[in-house]
């Protein structure tokens, strides 16, 4: 009924618990909020669904016309969601991708960078600011939020650190802030220097590690950090 590609295998794309597309049919809920697309507010909250070969631009809703259809994408949109959807659907999330926003320089000329890397149901933002002191943002354009949001923050001594997901602020204590060497193996203290004599101490590679809950993500598009480096020029 929902249809396979010429190999027999079928793919299928969620949109952030907004609406499912399976082969050519894609539905949208009834209430639906998919970033980057203007909200219409002369709309009626009704479900929709879409002949994507035959209607591109979904300008044509043939929800009233496939109630089956409409049913069995809401069955199986919910059965991800919930994570019970067998190994026959090959199931293929929409791959999450984040527009970086940060000033690549600080004070000084202190180069800084905000990297995200994803990994199956994670996805881990490696920052590095020479000056010590920054903020940036980041912002889901696509996908879902991974199941495990990692920030990295390539810093020596974490003296303060936030993340705001909405109105709300999470600080050290919610975020599980762990401190890591290159190797990810968790260390003692509060700083990445080790002494080298009375006046002197040498960097340790590694890193501090905050875990953003995934509670506070469902329906975030956008979450903000605000870090302090203890040795900031």
């Amino acid at each position: 009924m929902l249809g396979k590609n010429a190999k027999g295998a079928r793919e299928t794309f969620v949109f952030r618990n907004n609406g499912i597309r399976k082969g050519k049919w894609k539905y949208l809920k009834a209430k639906h909020n998919v970033y980057g697309y203007a909200r219409d507010t002369t709309r009626k909250e009704v479900e929709e669904l879409y002949d994507l070969e035959a209607d591109l631009g979904e300008t044509n809703n043939l929800a009233a016309q496939h109630p089956k259809i409409v049913a069995a994408l809401k069955a199986l949109m919910e059965k991800i969601t919930e994570g019970k959807a067998g190994r026959d659907n090959k199931i293929q999330l929409e791959v999450p991708r984040f527009q970086l926003d940060y000033k690549n320089k600080g004070p000084h000329g202190g180069l800084r960078q905000i990297k995200a890397t994803n990994a199956n149901s994670s996805v881990v933002f490696d920052v590095t600011d020479k000056f010590g002191i920054g903020r940036g943002s980041i912002r889901l354009v696509a996908g879902q939020w991974p199941e495990t949001v990692l920030i990295r923050l390539h810093l020596a001594g974490l003296e303060g650190f936030s993340v705001s997901v909405g109105n709300k602020k999470l600080i050290r204590r919610d975020l599980n802030v762990r401190m890591l060497d290159a190797k990810g193996i968790p260390l003692e203290g509060r700083y990445l220097r080790k002494s080298t004599g009375p006046n002197t101490s040498k960097r340790i590679v590694g890193y501090f590690e905050a875990k953003v809950p995934r509670a506070n993500l469902m329906d975030a598009e956008k979450i903000n950090l605000n870090w302090v480096d203890f040795y900031r020029r």
